[in-house]
């Protein structure tokens, strides 16, 4: 019986820190979903900015979609249909494609910061190359949460497969 006690203990050690992992990412998604406003107006005149566009929806939606999967899969040990999972997934992908981008740049923006500086020269406004450094460290390391989160999530999915139910509808004429 004690044994049972601390496996429960130490699996809910590990939800905590899913959770500060949740917390992060879906802090980031807000603040993406704020900043994607005005980028939708930009994003019908361009068409790199619109699969940017895209893929910021996609970590919006995976956050959510993550979100719903925890609270009603883990927290209330309740049913999860299928078509919520695809929809977790399917954004997943897409989370991962943004990370991925997201670490390849701010990677190259670190280990040459000439890039960085010649940027910040060019903006019409003026920004403090520290500010910019700072913003690039704090883009890397949302993307490892990021990364780290939908990899844990895939996990969790996985472990709780029974809890996924098929919704489709059946055709019984």
């Amino acid at each position: 019986m004690q044994l049972q006690a601390v496996i429960k203990m130490q699996r809910m050690k590990g939800m905590i820190v899913y959770r500060i992992l949740s917390f992060f990412v879906n802090l980031f998604a807000v603040l993406l979903a704020v900043s994607l406003l005005p980028v939708i107006s930009m994003a019908l005149a361009s068409p790199p900015v619109a699969m940017m566009a895209f893929l910021m929806v996609g970590v919006i939606l995976y956050a959510w979609y993550s979100n719903v999967f925890f609270s009603i899969v883990i927290i209330r040990k309740e049913q999860f249909t299928r078509r919520k999972k695809d929809w977790l997934v399917v954004n997943s992908f897409l989370a991962i494609v943004y990370s991925f981008l997201y670490t390849f740049v701010c990677i190259v923006v670190i280990t040459h910061p000439d890039i960085l500086r010649t940027t910040v020269n060019q903006l019409p406004v003026k920004v403090s190359t520290r500010f910019m450094e700072n913003v690039v460290i704090t883009m890397l390391s949302f993307s490892t949460i990021l990364l780290v989160h939908i990899f844990w999530t895939y996990y969790l999915i996985r472990k709780n497969k029974d809890s996924i139910i098929d919704d489709t509808p059946t055709d019984t004429e």
